[in-house]
């Protein structure tokens, strides 16, 4: 290799690194080193530190007695037989005398500017970050110095400390750059090369910034670190810290492993992005530690966190099992109620002829697998069995009952004897196992061909809906990883279980319960032991009036009514949650009509009774099919403390008294709370605004011959509504069908 020559001082003859050489100039810097020589400078020889640190004690022993060379930069030296005659002063910058702390400021040797910057304090006794004193303090590194100006706008002093418990992998943490706090305004004077080296120091951090770096503490705030990976920093690295069986590799640290993994579940990108975001080789390097994150997340966290062997009876019935459901059927204080329920997972059609028979949904129909989620009726994840495959073979039932009698994950061992299990209906051909095996079961009524529910079997299914809606709200919290939402590729298919295990570990781990109040429902539940066998009245005297022809309605707009006020409590007081009160909004929007009288006004049409003044009524239309209308019918007393008298609709569970359904929670809302009014602001991310985006192949204006020749043996073909309204025949043989449909 080429060797080069080591430069010297041109006043004592000392070896100089490049990288602290002090060039000599122009002015006093050049004038000293000439005394000091005793021989010719010039401009572009070297200096060492050494020279330039006696130049500056110089400088403050000798006062302002040669400040008249910055003063008359037009002057030149010629009392001097040692510089430069042709010596440059006019060039000369003027030397700003400053005050200096120690040795390490430097003074300019070129043309200078001066700066407001904001500092922190310039103690080395004290922590720049939370002030402590005398502690176990640690000297900030010119790297770190800078990178706090960069983030922060605010200058560290060399020779700062801050306490180590504010370091991370030997950088301040992004929590500690967050609370330094400056303590006032300093002039920061800045010469040619101090400025040189100032904007190295940017650009070397700017090229060595990655889009996501985990093993960088100031990197990513707690915000970025939810958006990437679904968990918060703390939560982050508590999963890190309980990894044991897996090891820093020379191409990724153990945060960037977790990191990776969590990004794939959150996001469900390709590994092809994940590379290109976490600036690895390619997807392969990507999936191989994927597969490593997982392998050590399944036997270092997931074990504490998922699965029947993790906790015990005790603490579910002590902190997991809400106080509605053990007083709504439980009988003693050692039965456990849990809630059972499949989940869809959807994957790729194979081109495995086996598989894509095995994996299709004929309820769906779609390829799927799916998983069984057993939650407490707080929405603690109990356990996940399965995926099991997504034929006709495969039913909740059938899995439910393989799992029972297979014994998956000693299922048997953790349940004991008059155990209560939640189901929905889908598990009716697995009742017969439980009963057998010791289990109570408990689900919502069947219709069996009729149109409504009787009053009984609609208050019992409104318990069993109190209680079940918590694996709902789990399934909606394990598809918010966007790697099950997704359609997952059939290469993924091994890998799903443990992965899913994984995720349900994170949300017992850091998400909350489906439902906080897990004490607190004991009163609610009475009021709805109360209502179980009570009549709906209303009911019957809808029916004898209609029997009668005593019922005449008249249609009023929504603001003339008169009802009683209510407020969201009162609401809530009848429906015995918020579930119909969010529908009931969609309801009523849904309802809105144009106004006759005006059309840019829009009105909530309701029915009032000719001969009874206490009964309004609402056709509401069904949200599931374009043919049905739902009546919600609201008996009021405007005098009454207790203004509501009763309350019936014709859909399925509309004539239940324990809560009601959301047509007549609708009625309260629109006409109790809104009183009438309607709110003519709509967001412009609303669901009406979107109607407006999406174009109707089924509008369509008319069409007209605009010839003089009417001969009908000319017309081939027309789309004019004219001929349809003459199909009478056509008309009413569709409309005889679709009754008939019903």
């Amino acid at each position: 290799m080429p060797r080069y020559e080591r430069l010297k001082c041109v006043a004592c003859d000392g070896y100089v690194d490049l990288n602290r050489k002090q060039l000599v100039g122009v002015g006093l810097w050049k004038l000293f080193l000439s005394a000091r020589s005793l021989k010719q400078v010039n401009s572009d020889d070297t200096g060492c530190t050494d020279c330039r640190m006696k130049y500056l004690n110089w400088l403050k022993k000798v006062g302002g007695d040669f400040d008249h060379y910055a003063e008359h930069s037009g002057s030149s030296v010629h009392n001097t037989g040692y510089i430069d005659k042709q010596m440059d002063t006019d060039v000369g910058i003027i030397e700003q005398r400053v005050e200096i702390n120690a040795q390490t400021e430097i003074k300019s040797n070129t043309e200078t500017i001066m700066i407001p910057i904001e500092r922190c304090t310039k103690s080395h006794r004290e922590c720049i970050v939370c002030g402590l004193r005398d502690g176990s303090l640690k000297v900030l590194s010119k790297d770190q110095r800078t990178l706090v100006f960069v983030k922060r706008g605010i200058l560290v002093p060399a020779g700062s400390r801050c306490c180590s418990n504010h370091l991370y992998n030997q950088h301040l943490d992004f929590d500690s750059i967050s609370q330094i706090r400056a303590d006032q305004m300093e002039r920061f004077i800045c010469d040619a090369n101090r400025l040189q080296e100032i904007l190295n120091d940017f650009r070397l951090i700017l090229v060595n910034q990655k889009s996501f770096d985990f093993d960088n503490p100031y990197s990513l705030n707690d915000q970025d670190y939810y958006n990437v990976t679904g968990l918060h920093r703390d939560q982050f690295d508590q999963v890190v810290k309980s990894i044991k069986s897996m090891h820093n590799s020379h191409n990724r640290s153990i945060r960037v492993a977790v990191a990776i993994f969590c990004a794939k579940m959150r996001l469900g990108v390709s590994n092809d992005v994940l590379a290109t975001m976490f600036h690895m080789c390619d997807k392969r390097v990507i999936s191989k530690i994927i597969h490593q994150t997982t392998n050590a997340l399944i036997k270092d966290f997931a074990p504490a966190y998922i699965g029947f062997a993790h906790i015990s009876r005790d603490s579910v019935l002590k902190s997991h099992q809400t106080e509605l459901a053990s007083a709504l059927f439980t009988d003693d204080n050692q039965q456990v109620v849990v809630v059972m329920d499949g989940t869809y997972l959807f994957i790729q059609k194979s081109m495995y002829n086996e598989l894509q028979r095995r994996t299709y949904s004929t309820h769906k129909h779609r390829h799927l697998i799916k998983p069984m989620i057993v939650t407490t009726t707080n929405g603690y994840i109990l356990s996940v069995l399965g995926p099991f495959f997504g034929d006709y073979r495969n039913k909740d039932a059938k899995i439910i009952q393989h799992c029972l009698l297979n014994n998956e994950q000693d299922i048997l061992k953790w349940l004991k004897d008059d155990d209560i299990i939640i189901l929905d209906r889908g598990f009716r051909d697995v009742v017969p196992t439980m009963k057998m095996l010791g289990f109570q079961t408990v689900m919502p009524s069947f219709l069996n061909g009729r149109p409504q529910l009787t009053t009984e079997e609609a208050n019992e299914s409104r318990l069993v809906t109190a209680n079940r809606w918590v694996i709902e709200s789990i399934n909606g919290k394990i598809k918010q990883w966007k790697f099950f939402n997704n359609i997952i590729q059939n290469s993924a298919i091994p890998y799903i279980e443990p992965r899913l295990h994984i995720i349900c570990a994170f949300i017992n781990a850091f998400a909350s319960r489906a439902t906080n109040n897990t004490h607190g429902g004991h009163e609610i539940a009475m009021q709805m032991r109360e209502r179980l066998n009570r009549k709906n009245d209303l009911q019957q005297q809808l029916i004898q009036l209609n029997n009668k022809n005593n019922l005449v309605w008249k249609k009023y707009n929504g603001e003339m009514c008169i009802f009683p006020t209510m407020n969201e409590d009162d609401v809530r007081n009848i429906t015995f949650g918020t579930y119909q009160i969010r529908m009931a909004k969609s309801y009523i929007q849904d309802h809105l009509t144009q106004s006759i009288l005006n059309d840019d006004a829009m009105e909530f049409l309701v029915e009032l009774c000719t001969t009874r003044e206490d009964l309004v009524r609402v056709r509401f239309q069904s949200r599931h099919s374009n043919r049905k209308h739902h009546a919600a019918t609201v008996q009021f007393h405007i005098m009454n403390e207790d203004p509501i008298r009763g309350y019936y609709c014709t859909c399925t569970s509309g004539a239940r008294e324990v809560g009601c359904c959301v047509h007549v929670a609708a009625v309260l809302w629109h006409l109790g709370v809104q009183r009438g009014n309607i709110d003519q602001n709509v967001h412009p991310l609303s669901a009406i605004k979107l109607m407006e985006a999406v174009h109707d192949s089924t509008q369509y204006s008319r069409l007209h011959d605009e010839s003089d020749d009417d001969d009908d043996d000319d017309v081939r073909y027309t789309i004019n509504q004219d001929y349809i309204d003459n199909s009478d025949d056509l008309h009413n043989a569709t409309e005889n069908s679709d009754t008939d449909s019903d």
